[in-house]
């Protein structure tokens, strides 16, 4: 299993176990990335993903609410819906998710991203920021369902909030 941030990446110096998880964002549905994460633009965003084997992943999804509003949102899996639910007000929350094999037995799969409000950022920044966000995502990682120690990384990883070191 690996973990991906979609935060923006400020360090000078290049290391082996550096990678983008840029790559992994689809279509137009995103803005830049800001040091915690990605926002979606309010249409919602995309990540297309190549996926190998013929046994369940399991993948996991960090959620980051608007600043004053309940954010509900769905993320759906290969086109259809796998979870809708609200986040709080500043709430960041990871998901997990268990994906079938044949979700993604073309190779290939699409996680949609979609929140059903935004946040316009000119009104708290009086016109210098004029992005309209929708839904956060602070990163994912996904692993074969089976690889219990890659998940148990993971989660020692979040609990003691040090992500980074994945």
């Amino acid at each position: 299993g690996r973990y991906y941030s979609l935060r923006r990446v400020d360090a000078l110096a290049i290391h082996r176990a550096m990678e983008s998880a840029e790559r992994f964002r689809s279509g137009q549905g995103w803005w830049f990335p800001d040091d915690w994460g990605n926002w979606t633009k309010p249409q919602g965003g995309q990540l297309t993903l190549r996926l190998t084997g013929d046994q369940p992943k399991r993948l996991y999804l960090g959620l980051r609410g608007l600043a004053d509003n309940e954010q509900p949102f769905t993320i759906s899996l290969g086109g259809g819906v796998a979870r809708t639910d609200t986040l709080d007000p500043q709430e960041t929350r990871w998901i997990a998710l268990r994906i079938e094999a044949d979700v993604f037995a073309t190779g290939e799969l699409t996680i949609g991203l979609k929140g059903e409000a935004f946040d316009d950022f000119a009104v708290s920044t009086r016109g210098v920021d004029t992005r309209k966000s929708g839904l956060g995502l602070v990163g994912f990682m996904i692993c074969e369902e089976g690889d219990l120690l890659s998940r148990a990384d993971f989660m020692e990883a979040l609990t003691l909030d040090q992500l980074d070191t994945l």
